[in-house]
């Protein structure tokens, strides 16, 4: 034990300083003292220590912003809305951007486009060509002779048959406008793109049989070979819809706004 004045060295035994004087008793109550005020200011310093916590304690023990996003990606699914946007609203940006991550953005790379491309360069244009020179073969076919069939004498025996190949040609030119708007969106890359393509499969895949059906209703006329044609083209575009589905479900990130 030493003097806490002068810092002469003491004995169990004695009451008193031999060098400076102060008492025994004295010295302990200041020690205690001392003592009482380190535990308070440590005390303090562990209260400020919980209460703001540092930036790896915010992320569970994580040692950099990396491993931090990949904690919270693996999480993701768990976190409620309501909080991100409470965390927004106080302004907790780094916390709220976080975890508003979304975790099929993280750690995508780009995937094969040859299909896409394909698309771009030949198929699409050229299937709105076609798709415009039949709508135009369809609305002028009362004009024409073709295979040696006399269309002026079937449209007179059947009324409504002129009208309809006349409205299926405009509903086809339309339809080919309409692909050359979605050529140029995919080409763009705009997000709404693949839908609009989809929608193309889908009209094109569809409004032959409709047409067909149609028609012999008004003709009462059925062929077999005609309908097993058009129902194998039908069942072809359906299969190239879901393709088309699955294959730019995959490459949504790639496409923007």
């Amino acid at each position: 034990m030493y003097c806490y004045k002068c810092g002469y060295e003491l004995n169990h035994e004695m009451t008193y300083c031999p060098k400076c004087g102060t008492k025994k008793f004295e010295m302990i109550v200041e020690n205690n003292e001392q003592d009482q005020g380190k535990r308070r200011r440590s005390r303090h310093v562990a209260i400020k220590a919980d209460e703001e916590p540092s930036a790896n304690d915010r992320f569970g023990g994580q040692t950099s912003s990396t491993e931090a996003l990949g904690s919270f990606s693996h999480k993701i699914e768990d976190v409620d809305k309501k909080i991100i946007a409470e965390n927004t609203k106080k302004g907790d940006t780094a916390l709220s951007v976080d975890l508003s991550v979304n975790k099929k953005t993280i750690n995508l790379k780009p995937l094969p486009m040859k299909w896409h491309h394909f698309l771009v360069c030949f198929a699409l244009w050229f299937g709105a060509i076609y798709t415009l020179s039949a709508g135009a073969a369809m609305f002028y076919i009362t004009y024409w002779n073709i295979n040696g069939i006399d269309y002026t004498v079937i449209f007179n025996y059947f009324p409504g048959l002129k009208s309809l190949f006349r409205f299926y040609g405009v509903f086809l030119c339309a339809l080919a406008i309409f692909q050359l708007i979605v050529w140029i969106t995919l080409a763009f890359r705009k997000k709404y793109a693949p839908r609009l393509y989809r929608i193309v499969l889908l009209i094109s895949a569809i409004a032959p049989l409709v047409f067909y059906f149609i028609t012999v209703s008004i003709t009462g006329s059925f062929r077999t070979s005609s309908v097993t044609g058009i129902i194998a083209s039908t069942i072809v575009g359906l299969i190239m819809y879901i393709v088309s589905r699955i294959y730019y479900g995959k490459r949504e990130f790639m496409f923007s706004n």
